[in-house]
């Protein structure tokens, strides 16, 4: 685990933090194995859904 005291000492209760390993690598090798392009994981997929179309279309607009 990253979020430890060990590692981060400034860190209570880190272990709170982040997801389980094996949770991380099976959403990962799921995405890979498919040929996703952009491979999403956790919580870090709601964030990209709420937010990466918009600035894509912004981008779109930019440089179209």
């Amino acid at each position: 685990e990253l979020h430890d005291e060990k590692h981060q000492p400034d860190i209570k209760n880190g272990r709170q933090m982040g997801m389980p390993i094996d949770q991380f690598t099976n959403e990962a090798y799921d995405g890979l194995a498919a040929g996703k392009e952009e491979v999403l994981v956790g919580k870090s997929a709601d964030w990209y859904k709420a937010f990466e179309p918009q600035r894509q279309e912004v981008f779109r607009q930019m440089v179209g």
